[in-house]
């Protein structure tokens, strides 16, 4: 379940909160084309450095000129880039679990980097400190070899950078969302879907035999604190894990899907098509391009 109340957690908690840079660059959008429907979830924050952009998203619409710092919604909007735009872009993940993000906007927002100078300051810092072999890299960022002081560097800087962007996002009216569960009964429960070996079947018997409680009791707690069965939570960590393998990894999608339980590509196809709308290869293709 999610909330927005801002009440402290335990340390135990927030150790469940996940950062992860995905990429930063700057230069023009990977993709050519010049208006593009986005319809992936993620979080993105865009520094306009030359020419302006529109995004339509959840009703409302705004452009973002040199100078400007631009946030798409999490997912579903309209993109219209004017011939000469630059950025500087970085796409991310802050979330609770899989793809339970901290954030979910459903509207853009921007607001002026001369407002937010620490937020420009940290990410003249986060770009430096990358490098340019990352950087030249763009949207493939995560496929590039790296030792590991100069990762943990990075992730130092990432999480300097992501603790302005919290600020100014609450700023401009944003909710930040937290998971939130009231029972320890469907905290032991998610423990052990998320240890679950993900390339065998998921039994509701075998949880509630663990917990100590039926099945229809499992089933209660957690849909009550959840909003969905320990199953539907079980098969959205293989569907984000399925994702995430797709766009940070080189992996072929045969392999993905048999590392999945999917001993048939064509069964992996059509389960991850019936859970995003697209089959893998698309899904690859649309968000490395966007």
């Amino acid at each position: 379940m999610l909330t927005n109340k801002s009440a402290p957690l335990r340390y135990l908690d927030w150790n469940n909160l996940r950062f992860q840079l995905l990429w930063i660059y700057e230069g023009s959008p990977s993709s050519n084309v010049r208006q593009v429907r986005h319809a992936l979830p993620g979080l993105s924050a865009w520094w306009v450095r030359k020419g302006s952009v529109s995004i339509q998203g959840g009703g409302e619409e705004v452009t973002g000129l040199a100078g400007d710092w631009v946030f798409p919604p999490f997912e579903g909007d309209q993109r219209s880039f004017s011939p000469d735009f630059q950025f500087v872009s970085l796409r991310f993940m802050a979330s609770w679990t899989e793809d339970r993000e901290a954030i979910q906007e459903e509207v853009p927002r921007k607001c002026s980097a001369e407002d937010y100078p620490k937020l420009e300051r940290a990410t003249h810092k986060l770009m430096k400190i990358s490098g340019k072999k990352m950087l030249e890299a763009k949207n493939q960022m995560q496929f590039v070899t790296v030792k590991m002081q100069n990762f943990l560097s990075i992730q130092c800087a990432f999480l300097e950078w992501i603790q302005i962007y919290f600020r100014v996002m609450e700023d401009l009216g944003a909710q930040t969302y937290r998971l939130v569960t009231t029972d320890d009964r469907v905290n032991d429960a998610k423990t052990y879907l998320e240890r679950a070996p993900i390339d065998h079947p998921m039994r509701e018997q075998d949880v509630a035999k663990v917990i100590g409680i039926s099945v229809a009791q499992l089933n209660r707690l957690f849909v009550k604190d959840m909003g969905m069965t320990p199953c539907g939570y079980f098969n959205r960590r293989k569907e984000e894990h399925a994702k995430k393998m797709l766009v940070q990894t080189s992996t072929p999608i045969k392999r993905i899907g048999y590392e999945l339980g999917f001993n048939d590509p064509a069964n992996f196809t059509n389960w991850f098509q019936s859970k995003t709308g697209q089959s893998p290869k698309a899904y690859r293709k649309a968000i490395l391009e966007s």
